[in-house]
């Protein structure tokens, strides 16, 4: 079922400059697993083709409950249409439009496009047959780049592959339902109204939930194996299982070496998070013969990324609008800026790498960070080891907290947690720097206290051995005159007996 409305609000949700959008009716789909119809995209788009809007365009939402499924192919273009937000959806026929002529007619108007918690049922047969030589051969921009002169927003948020087949359904209720009844729907005369069309512009006597058809639904038996699809690229390879390393990289060259080019002239968000299976060249992939000369949010949060690619280290050569690159939640253990990165002429860019696995934290890491005058470092949330590198930064930053320099922007480092070791596990480092320096503290009061105990103790002993020195040396001298006064008295008495006539 639809609720059909008049919104021209709706893409100010997602972008800033909503001036030109003119007219925005706001179709908002629900589609369930006991819908009877399968929705079909290629039949919005016929029937749009042959409506005349006048300054009216479109933006479609589709909320998929209990396992709803819709056809959406790539790069899904549609007269008129400027938002397409989908959440929940199991999508199938990613690849139904390649090679369709039709589609390189059709202007380019998407502005939005924003796919959520969906996994695309993958056709394996259809991806061979493009990434076939013929296949590659035919392949072109239009179709490979998408929208890319139009679209602002683009978000591609937990969406997986999974190699499971649908298992044909058929139920009663169309997912859009009949528009001609229920509160805020439309009949055909009404929608002819809001698109201000004249009757004899196209044949909409059938009801539009005609835009269903039957279509067999099939179930997920299997969704061991998923791996992410590339918003950029409808055509990133997918390595099954039995593939090997050889026949990944043979395909991701042949397609790098296709001389197209994708200009993504006006995108400024791209999220591409939570993804299952990011394949280890995404950004190389991403930024072959592209360019994202607007792009300020670039979010790869939750996408199992190990470490800062050499892409993203060239953000300003790469992105040169970026203001916020998110990394979050991922496991990266160190960051690296140099100043090559720095450029004073350009926005602060937040490098957001919170929640990551980082342990080591370095005074002279820091300082690099502070170098790069244009660059923020968050890394709140990191598992840091508070150890006697983390000690000296700590006392640094201590000192510059309330500075002007460009270090004093990192004292928020002084309220991270400690991971360890043990005995430190839950302390900020404020508290870690402060207790390391009252016992380097009690410890110079210690040793001050010691050193003078031996100080005073040697005093002792000298004075001691200088008292017993003294003491004996009178002794020797009494002793002396002793022997002095004997050896005299002994000399008078023999001149006596002489004198007496004693023999």
């Amino acid at each position: 079922m639809c609720d059909v409305t008049y919104d021209s609000r709706v893409l100010g949700g997602f972008i800033d400059n909503v001036t030109s959008a003119g007219q925005v009716t706001h179709m908002h789909c629900l589609v369930s697993i006991d819908s009877t119809r399968k929705w079909q995209f290629q039949e919005l788009r016929s029937r749009l083709h042959q409506i005349h809007m006048k300054n009216s365009s479109v933006f479609l939402s589709v909320e998929c409950r209990a396992g709803g499924s819709l056809s959406l192919p790539w790069p899904m273009k549609a007269r008129g249409l400027v938002g397409l937000v989908i959440s929940g959806c199991q999508l199938t026929d990613r690849y139904a439009d390649f090679g369709n002529t039709q589609i390189s007619g059709i202007s380019e108007n998407l502005r939005v496009l924003q796919i959520e918690d969906s996994i695309w049922i993958r056709d394996d047969s259809a991806f061979e047959r493009i990434t076939s030589p013929e296949g590659l051969a035919s392949l072109t921009s239009d179709y490979d780049c998408g929208q890319d002169s139009t679209i602002e927003y683009m978000v591609i948020r937990n969406v997986t592959d999974s190699v499971s087949s649908l298992d044909a359904f058929a139920t009663e209720n169309s997912p859009l339902g009949d528009l001609s009844t229920g509160a805020g729907s439309l009949t055909d005369e009404e929608l002819l109204k809001m698109f201000q069309l004249d009757n004899n512009s196209s044949d909409l006597s059938s009801d539009l939930s005609e835009l269903i058809l039957d279509h067999p639904r099939t179930e997920v038996t299997d969704q061991k194996r998923n791996q992410k699809i590339n918003a950029s690229f409808s055509l990133t390879p997918h390595v099954n299982k039995g593939d090997g390393e050889k026949g990944y990289l043979d395909l991701l060259n042949q397609v790098m070496s296709l001389d197209i080019g994708c200009h993504y002239e006006n995108l400024r968000v791209l999220d591409e998070s939570m993804s299952h299976a990011l394949p280890v060249h995404h950004f190389n992939v991403l930024l072959q013969n592209a360019v994202y000369p607007k792009l300020e949010i670039l979010n790869y949060s939750r996408s199992g990324i190990r470490e800062i690619s050499e892409e993203l280290h060239a953000f300003r050569t790469n992105f040169p609008k970026l203001k916020y690159l998110d990394l979050s939640l991922n496991y990266i253990s160190e960051v690296n800026l140099s100043p090559s990165n720095n450029s004073n002429d350009r926005d602060v860019l937040i490098l957001d790498v919170r929640d990551n696995a980082i342990t080591s934290l370095t005074l002279s890491v820091v300082q690099d960070w502070a170098q790069v005058t244009d660059v923020f470092v968050d890394i709140r949330g990191n598992p840091v080891v508070c150890d006697s590198g983390v000690a000296e930064l700590a006392q640094r930053l201590h000192v510059t907290a309330s500075g002007t320099e460009n270090l004093a922007r990192y004292s928020y480092i002084l309220d991270l947690t400690c991971s360890g070791p043990d005995h430190l596990s839950g302390k900020s480092v404020a508290d870690f720097y402060t207790s390391q320096d009252k016992d380097n503290g009690l410890n110079t009061v210690t040793i001050g206290i010691i050193c003078g105990c031996v100080v005073l103790m040697v005093i002792i002993v000298v004075l001691v051995i200088l008292f017993l020195m003294r003491a004996r040396r009178g002794s020797n001298l009494s002793q002396m005159d002793r022997d002095s006064s004997y050896k005299k008295s002994s000399s008078h008495v023999s001149e006596k007996g002489d004198i007496g006539g004693y023999p």
